[in-house]
């Protein structure tokens, strides 16, 4: 374990969201902004984002999580699989940062290491 202090839900909640945002834009999506806890993400018709969108959100946020907190997750493995078939932006959020705070890191995130 790091002796990097764990994040806190609103620095999850703005990497989420940025990942998010950045996905919405490169697939030409532009939702209201700002984006509302109570918005569904996958599993309705009204979703934000469809299953490509959903892939390419996972492997952004993996990256960024990654980057930033020097935290690896697989988000495909496991994340859909602890609902009703639904995440809201909120549901999806606490879950990400639950995983955040428990998951064992590297020695310090990437930023912060002497790279060669």
């Amino acid at each position: 374990m790091s002796n990097v202090s764990s994040p806190g839900l609103a620095e999850v909640a703005e990497c989420v969201r940025r990942s998010l945002h950045q996905i919405l834009e490169v697939k030409g999506k532009r939702p209201a902004i700002p984006v509302h806890d109570s918005n569904v993400l996958i599993g309705a018709s009204d979703a934000l984002l469809d299953s490509l969108s959903l892939v390419m959100f996972f492997s952004e946020l993996e990256q960024e999580l990654k980057r930033r907190w020097g935290v690896s997750v697989d988000l495909l493995a496991g994340v859909l699989d602890e609902d009703d078939g639904t995440q809201t932006l909120r549901t999806f959020t606490a879950h990400i940062h639950g995983v955040v705070s428990n998951s064992g890191r590297d020695s310090a995130p990437v930023a912060q290491r002497d790279l060669p």
